[in-house]
């Protein structure tokens, strides 16, 4: 079925059948991840992640040397998914019982329904763009969409991840308490803007520098892209966020009604640029996609609207409470970036200029916090220094 929606290429057959074997592999680790999370342990979840990108990464560049083409991508996410799993069971002291509790079963079910209908609509939207993109544009168009949503996922999806298993067992402790829950949303609105605003704005910023470091001018077709997805992931994130609070508070069934919000507006999105879709010029072959991007920009700030309305009322706080939470760090993320861009007419070398546009970009947005006074920005200078410097 997926061979025949992309031109019947008979060679997607066996590729599909064994990468899709990490679905089964990373299924194996998720009582163990929990488990760490839940306890806030999330070291050796971190060097989980980091020796199984480590070892598949090593293994798939051998085996691209060694001529393997695409299975090489493949056996890199089998051997990612494998290594991660076998850490955590060795380092997780934890052995299933092998018999079933129905009534634990009926007692997460009220949450967990909720939590599973959200994420599958989730990991549905996700994925169907490549879908689209390859029925309508062809292959040649996918190819750069897929280059750019591999790498800006990479970083939306570790600030998604950070901030949505790191906050929820926290906030959970206060949702009997109204008014400490209200103080901890409005600490970590400000903490996730503080982080989010500079990691996707910087990334926008040092695209074209940092794609021709890594991959030269090949690839320079998927650069507008890259920023458009980053652009689209701020309000992901915060998103994300948002519907952890309605998560904590135990409404679960209310993310349902979000993510059904945001896949309607995304198919909204989509039925208005359809037409559009398979555009492309001898200078721009993502001409179509860029517009389709656009589109779900578009989806994604209705669907951040919504969720922060909701949220913010659960939460005993009003929408412009939460929303000024993160404002200042927006205004001075994109006064930083906007200085930093300008850096492009100083050096013709892409690592210079990468450093470059990251160092004083960083350095201008910390300075501007400082002048403002942030006390969020505070409170992580004095971790650091307690931590490491003694």
């Amino acid at each position: 079925l997926i061979a025949r929606i992309f031109q019947n290429d008979l060679r997607i057959i066996p590729v599909a059948r064994v990468a899709l074997l990490a679905f089964v592999i990373n299924a194996t680790a998720i009582v163990q991840t929990n488990r760490l999370m839940k306890r806030m342990q999330v070291k050796m979840i971190t060097v989980s992640n980091a020796l199984g990108l480590i070892i598949s990464s090593v293994a798939a560049i051998w085996m691209a040397v060694e001529g393997m083409g695409v299975w090489a991508l493949v056996w890199q996410t089998l051997m990612l998914s494998a290594v991660k799993s076998i850490i955590l069971w060795t380092t997780g002291h934890w052995t299933p019982l092998f018999r079933i509790s129905l009534r634990s079963l009926k007692g997460f079910f009220k949450v967990g329904s909720g939590m599973m209908g959200g994420a599958f609509l989730n990991i549905l939207f996700k994925n169907i763009y490549a879908f689209i993109i390859g029925m309508r544009a062809g292959v040649l168009p996918l190819s750069y969409y897929t280059q750019a949503d591999k790498w800006s996922n990479m970083g939306i999806s570790s600030l998604t991840a950070i901030f949505t298993q790191s906050f929820l067992p926290a906030l959970s402790q206060f949702q009997d308490d109204p008014r400490r829950f209200a103080a901890s949303t409005a600490k970590m609105n400000r903490f996730t803007s503080y982080l989010l605003f500079p990691c996707c704005g910087l990334a926008i910023t040092v695209t074209t520098a940092l794609f021709h470091l890594c991959f030269g001018p090949k690839w320079d077709a998927a650069i507008y892209l890259f920023q458009l997805l980053m652009l689209r992931g701020i309000f992901t994130v915060l998103s994300s966020l948002y519907n952890n609070y309605i998560l904590a508070l135990g409404r679960s069934r209310l993310i349902v009604v979000t993510e059904l919000l945001r896949d309607s507006a995304a198919l909204i999105a989509i039925a208005l640029t359809w037409p559009f879709i398979a555009l492309e010029t001898a200078e721009d072959p993502t001409l179509g996609i860029a517009i389709l991007l656009w589109g779900q920009i578009g989806a994604s700030v209705l669907t951040w609207g919504v969720t922060l309305v909701v949220a913010s009322r659960l939460s005993g706080r009003n929408a412009w409470q939460f929303a000024s939470d993160s404002l200042p760090y927006a205004a001075t993320a994109l006064i930083s970036v906007t200085l930093a861009s300008m850096l492009t007419w100083l050096t013709g070398s892409p690592l210079l200029l990468t450093v470059g546009q990251l160092l004083i970009g960083g350095a201008i947005y910390m300075g501007l916090n400082k002048i403002a006074g942030s006390r969020i920005q505070s409170e992580v200078i004095g971790h650091f220094r307690s931590r490491f410097i003694r």
